[in-house]
C-alpha cells in the first residue's frame, strides 16, 4: 500500500493510506466525515468508479469505513484511513485507467 496524502486524487493509486497526522492540532479531539458521492450497485459501502465492477473500498484500520457518516476520534488516536480497490468475484476486469472521487471533512472540538 502507498501512503495517501491528504489533496491527493484517490483514483491515482492503486491502494492508499492517510492519516491525519497533517491536519491534527496537538491535544485536539475530533470527528471525520467522508461523504462520498455514488456508491457501487454490488456494494453500498463502496465508491463507484468510471470503470465497471471496480470500486474504491474505503477502510479505517481494517474496518470498513462508513460512507456519510462522522467518525470520532480521540487524541493522540487519530484515524488511519485506506483506500483499496474492490470487485466482486464474478467481475474481470481488463487494465486501464478509472477514476473516483470523495470529499474528506475534520470537525474538531
Amino acid at each position: 500500500m502507498v501512503p495517501l496524502t491528504l489533496g491527493v486524487m484517490l483514483w491515482l493509486l492503486p491502494s492508499a493510506q492517510a492519516t491525519v497526522d497533517n491536519w491534527v492540532v496537538e491535544g485536539a479531539n475530533g470527528t471525520l466525515y467522508v461523504h462520498v458521492g455514488p456508491v457501487t450497485a454490488f456494494d453500498s459501502t463502496v465508491l463507484w468508479t468510471n470503470k465497471n465492477g471496480l470500486g474504491i473500498q474505503l477502510l479505517q484500520g481494517s474496518t470498513k469505513l462508513p460512507v456519510n457518516t462522522w467518525l470520532n476520534f480521540t487524541y493522540p488516536n487519530k484515524p488511519e484511513l485506506w483506500s483499496v480497490p474492490v470487485k466482486p468475484s464474478w467481475v474481470t476486469l481488463k487494465g486501464g485507467e478509472f477514476a473516483a472521487g470523495a470529499t474528506m471533512k475534520v470537525d474538531y472540538q
